[in-house]
């Protein structure tokens, strides 16, 4: 037996979240998932992550019930490609909360560190609500084009 064959063997025998683990690992090789993207968008070859693990997903599902009837075959590969994405949106949406809550608390350490002197903490109270105005117009305006009918994107 080959390396390719049985690397392709091993593969088709990891389960959901083993795909998902070696996906993250393969991602994280390339300095985290931001670079890992950015990699992927500069070659329009790659496969998208999700599509590859479903696929990946599927023959390995396949693979353990040669033999089997159509109908517990097709029942297994959607139970492995559910799973698989599952976890793989799981990791991305823990990834985005991550960074949220780090961006969210360093605002919060800049605010309160700056509260201790008390000339500056108005102007930076100020500053954070001005902020946070900003922000709630720029998130609702697309929203708000979409239901006035506007295809635009951006006020």
């Amino acid at each position: 037996m080959t390396a390719e064959r049985r690397l392709a063997a091993l593969e088709a025998a990891l389960s959901p979240t083993e795909l998902v683990v070696r996906w993250l690992e393969e991602a994280h090789g390339f300095g985290g998932i931001e670079a890992y993207v950015r990699s992927m968008l500069d070659d329009p070859a790659v496969v998208p992550p999700a599509d590859q693990l479903a696929r990946v997903a599927a023959s390995g599902a396949r693979a353990s019930l040669r033999g089997k009837g159509a109908e517990a075959i097709g029942k297994a590969v959607d139970g492995a490609i559910r799973e698989t994405i599952f976890r793989f949106e799981l990791v991305l949406r823990i990834n985005t909360v991550s960074h949220e809550l780090i961006d969210r608390q360093m605002l919060l350490n800049g605010v309160f560190s700056t509260m201790r002197r008390p000339d500056t903490a108005v102007v930076v109270a100020l500053a954070f609500a001005a902020f946070l105005v900003f922000l709630l117009i720029a998130l609702t305006a697309p929203v708000k084009n979409r239901l006035q009918g506007s295809p635009k994107l951006t006020p």
